[in-house]
């Protein structure tokens, strides 16, 4: 659950940054999601969360941290 918490305060981060993302910041959030792949529901719901309580100026943004997700877990799965 510790796992969970450190993606949370990382995507919480991101209102301390204007947009665009960084590279970056999107590749640290993308490896604190899957170091909380166990709790895969709670990051989904942080993550939706976000996009629905954000300014609209970070809507774009959650919505890349979702495809930048997405995409890193997609490929190993595919390879089964």
């Amino acid at each position: 659950m510790e796992a969970v918490k450190a993606f949370n305060n990382e995507l919480s981060s991101l209102y301390e940054v204007k947009p665009p993302i960084s590279k970056a910041k999107m590749t640290s959030l993308t490896r604190g999601a899957i170091k909380a792949i166990k709790f895969y529901k709670h990051v989904v719901q942080s993550v939706e969360k976000f996009i629905l309580k954000c300014k609209p100026e970070y809507k774009v943004p959650g919505l890349y941290v979702i495809d930048s997700i997405v995409a890193a877990v997609e490929t190993p799965v595919r390879v089964r």
